[in-house]
């Protein structure tokens, strides 16, 4: 297994955290079973875009206006970064909707926002890189959806654990 430590210098000075100029869009991520989950995409609009990430939710908030998804969307797009949240599927028994599952709908979120990119691009230009963003249970999610597909060329996880799965829905 490959890794890599990445580090994110914020161009352009000022405050991260400053307003900027993005394209926030509403729109739907379709699922490989035809559910359709709502979302929103934050684009970039003054600066080439980058690349672009899905997020993936904390057992707790299965919500697109997650507040660390909000943070992310505020802050990426100045950098070249689109954000795609969406809400979670739920499940009709009230418990967590399996990993694998969750790991699907991550990828049709990632092809919903190359479909939303390749839309703004120019003829010709390279696709951007797009990966996942996962937050505690959504860190759990979003390897498993990159050991289903080459279409996640990067992972950030955060609040993952280093706990084996058992006993979990994968």
């Amino acid at each position: 297994m490959r890794t890599a430590a990445v580090s994110v210098v914020l161009e352009g000075g000022g405050s991260p955290m400053a307003e900027t100029a993005r394209d926030d869009r509403k729109l739907s991520v379709t699922g490989d079973d035809g559910v359709t989950l709502p979302a929103a995409v934050s684009l970039p609009v003054s600066v080439p875009i980058r690349g672009g990430l899905a997020a993936l939710h904390p057992a707790g908030d299965p919500s697109r206006e997650q507040c660390l998804f909000r943070q992310l969307a505020d802050l990426l797009p100045s950098q070249g970064v689109a954000v795609l949240r969406f809400d979670r599927r739920t499940s009709a028994d009230g418990h967590d909707v399996p990993l694998v599952i969750q790991a699907r709908d991550a990828l049709a979120a990632l092809r919903t926002l190359r479909q939303k990119l390749r839309r703004r691009g120019a003829e010709g230009d390279p696709p951007p890189l797009l990966g996942l963003w996962g937050f505690s249970q959504g860190a759990w999610a979003a390897p498993l959806a990159a050991t289903l597909s080459t279409e996640v060329a990067f992972l950030v996880l955060a609040a993952s654990t280093k706990k084996a799965a058992g006993g979990y829905r994968l």
